[in-house]
């Protein structure tokens, strides 16, 4: 009955013995992974000069593509409202008396509006039995923004 007492106080020492290595060796990795972590943390407070130049080379082939399709597209609306201003004198044109009785009529007969208040616009409707064609030729403080293919303002539009 002793000897199985002994043995018993034997194996709660050895478990002991046990747990208190496998704590031992649970602090040591924990410092480990602490320090190894410290380091890590202080290896890594900025960016390294590769990494900014690369992402400054990002931004550039970025803006690269994105600027001339923006000036392409203000290009494209700007042609576009001229182009819906045509269509207006042509619809404008439509409206005048025996218009098919004419050659043509210039843009100051048709009494449209102005595109814009700092914009000058002259032009006029070419009729050819039932085709209409217009023409306008429109500048800005002396540059020319706009001006249809083949245009030639006729002596009555001047």
């Amino acid at each position: 009955h002793i000897y199985i007492q002994i043995l018993r106080k034997k194996m709660v020492i050895n478990e002991v013995l046990f747990y208190q290595k496998n704590i031992t060796y649970i602090v040591k990795i924990t410092a480990v992974v602490n320090i190894q972590r410290k380091e890590l943390v202080m290896n890594k407070k900025g960016f390294t000069l590769v990494e900014l130049i690369a992402v400054i080379v990002l931004i550039v082939l970025v803006m690269l593509l994105i600027v001339p399709n923006l000036a392409n597209l203000r290009n494209s609306n700007d042609n576009k409202q001229f182009e819906t201003y045509e269509d207006m004198m042509v619809e404008y044109t439509k409206t005048i008396p025996l218009y098919n009785t004419k050659s043509y009529v210039c843009l100051r007969d048709l009494n449209m509006p102005n595109i814009n208040e700092t914009m000058t616009c002259n032009g006029y409707v070419r009729i050819n039995e039932n085709t209409l064609t217009p023409f306008l030729s429109c500048t800005q403080n002396g540059e020319k923004l706009y001006e249809t293919a083949s245009y030639s303002l006729p002596s009555g539009c001047r």
